[in-house]
């Protein structure tokens, strides 16, 4: 009898499709199941109009549990660490050393960054150049994070491999710029100079610099830069009125050309001219796009844009139909006033929004040429086997999300995800990697790749070794900050880790939030207090509280350090 029920139960449950066995499963951490519509499996969130009327309360565990992940942690192979003056930081591993290129010189290192751009914005035929030129070519980090989603902060990162609680850089402009809050003095460019590279800048520097307001003349040049073309002031953030810095000694005006155009040309000529040095040399063109920016054009929507070539102009609209991210809004109970104190999105609205997305389009598409065009000049020169190349942002960007009609700062997938991909020596073509990769990241990595000495109390760590060496999974957990929101300097502060993401805000409630982003990727159900992750908050609370003051070694391995 008892033998028959089992085989009766097999051939039900051979017959039934794999997400209703999943339904009736029940986890050690999950009540008795009840057969609700509550246990039903979950609908698709990209399909509702309004995710917060789906017919479920929580989402299932977590996958893993984070306190035996914790334990794996322990004797696991770690991913190395950046080192100071040569030496370990705490108990992290020295950066490993960069292999040289075919040609046995130090390579040359080439980084193309966008302003805004999301990470799904990638995925678009406008940047099928660069998914060509370097995502297939080389290694795509799918989990890619800015620290900090605001263009100065994260900018400051990305020069000292440093969070923005220890550079100090931690708005754009009030109370002060980030170019006046930043110490230049110990960052990437100066390393790669005392290693023998020479080193050139073009376009967006830092918030602030050359802007009246600053502290140093429009002819100042950071130290380590052997040639600067910086965009000065406002002319940043207008595309067709940007003059440059010529090497502090001058003015470059690009009036009525195009900004992202002129730096393509621009680009591929200093390529040229760095490649035949003797020199390793280190290049970063750093683009406006898609950032917002003037002129105001007659079909702008009532929403910011980019300015955008009259040949791009509607080249995308048959393709983009919808404001970006997911359809609806999160559900209200337990959001941050930044969020619940907001608006639901109108129709209207959406379809200003549709038009923002497209616009960013139409920029980016710009971007993708000049990507090109400098690839073609590196190739031409001979160096292109020889030299590691880069593309990233500086942060991610809200298109309708979490009621945020256009932006970032808030700490949220869209506003934190980056693209980030990099080809090179001894990086195999079209492969993924899931460890997390920081902006913090990036001046570690990059002094890895030329084998230099980085400065002390890096954060960062460097990533050259899961470029060019076996995939590992993710197990370093990444700080987020939102910076300065409704008159508050730390607003919203959270810990991202693999399938997870936990914050606290700094609003009048105190907000705390939990997602389950293994299985809720849009974050549309905070499952803080829901008693089955109960475990899982303590230990991302606990984490967190390491790393909002962390430095050097403590950032990058805080589970070392004592409870």
């Amino acid at each position: 009898m008892v033998r028959r029920r089992i085989l009766k139960s097999a051939v039900v449950g051979a017959l039934l499709p794999a997400a209703t066995l999943s339904s009736l499963l029940v986890t050690p951490s999950s009540p008795a199941h009840v057969p609700t519509k509550e246990r039903q499996p979950l609908p698709d969130t990209r399909e509702r109009a309004n995710p917060c009327n789906a017919p479920w309360k929580r989402t299932p565990a977590l996958e893993y549990d984070l306190g035996r992940l914790f334990e794996l942690w322990r004797p696991a192979p770690r991913d190395g660490g950046a080192t100071a003056g040569g030496q370990p930081t705490g108990k992290a591993r020295p950066a490993p050393v960069a292999e040289p290129g075919p040609s046995g010189e130090q390579p040359n290192i080439v980084v193309f960054m966008v302003d805004d751009m999301r990470a799904d914005e990638l995925n678009g035929p406008w940047m099928r150049h660069t998914r060509s030129l370097i995502k297939a070519q080389g290694v795509d980090f799918v989990n890619s994070f800015s620290p900090i989603p605001l263009c100065g902060p994260a900018r400051a990162s990305f020069l000292t491999g440093k969070y923005s609680h220890n550079t100090g850089v931690r708005t754009n402009m009030s109370p002060r710029s980030s170019f006046d809050q930043l110490d230049d003095s110990n960052t990437l460019p100066v390393w790669l100079q005392k290693a023998g590279y020479t080193n050139a800048f073009l376009g967006k520097y830092i918030n602030g610099y050359a802007e009246p307001s600053a502290s140093r003349p429009g002819s100042y040049v950071p130290p380590g830069w052997d040639e600067w073309r910086a965009s000065l002031g406002n002319g940043t953030y207008n595309y067709r009125k940007t003059r440059l810095s010529d090497n502090g000694k001058g003015t470059i005006d690009l009036t009525g050309r195009y900004q992202t155009s002129a730096y393509g040309e621009m680009g591929s000529a200093m390529v040229s001219e760095l490649a035949a040095k003797s020199a390793p040399f280190y290049f970063n063109l750093s683009f406006t796009a898609p950032h917002t920016g003037g002129p105001h054009e007659p079909d702008d929507p009532g929403l910011k844009t980019p300015a955008r070539l009259g040949s791009m102009r509607g080249k995308y609209d048959d393709r983009i139909t919808t404001p970006g991210g997911v359809p609806g809004e999160p559900c209200n109970a337990g959001q941050p006033s930044a969020v619940s104190g907001k608006t639901p999105i109108s129709p209207r609205q959406q379809g200003a929004i549709t038009d923002v997305r497209r616009q960013r389009a139409e920029s980016l598409a710009t971007v993708d040429t000049a990507v090109k065009r400098v690839m073609g000049a590196l190739e031409a020169s001979g160096e292109l086997d020889n030299t590691y190349v880069i593309f990233t942002s500086d942060n991610g960007f809200f298109l309708g999300e979490f009621r945020q009609r256009i932006g970032k700062k808030l700490p949220y997938e869209p506003s934190l995800r980056t693209p980030t991909i990099v080809r090179g020596p001894g990086i195999e073509p079209g492969i993924k990697r899931e460890q997390a990769f920081s902006t913090i990241d990036f001046a570690p990595t990059i002094a890895d790749m030329a084998d230099a000495r980085v400065g002390a109390n890096v954060d960062g760590a460097s990533m050259l070794k899961s470029a060019t060496g076996k995939a590992k999974p993710w197990r370093r957990p990444i700080l987020t900050d939102a910076g300065k929101l409704q008159g508050k300097l730390h607003y919203g502060i959270g810990v991202r880790m693999p399938g997870a993401f936990y914050g606290s805000y700094n609003d009048r409630r105190h907000t705390r939030q939990l997602f389950d982003i293994s299985a809720d990727p849009h974050e549309n159900n905070n499952v803080i207090g829901d008693a089955r992750y109960r475990r899982v908050s303590k230990t991302m609370a606990r984490m967190l509280d390491r790393l909002r003051d962390c430095e050097g070694a403590v950032c990058r391995e805080p589970w070392k350090t004592s409870e």
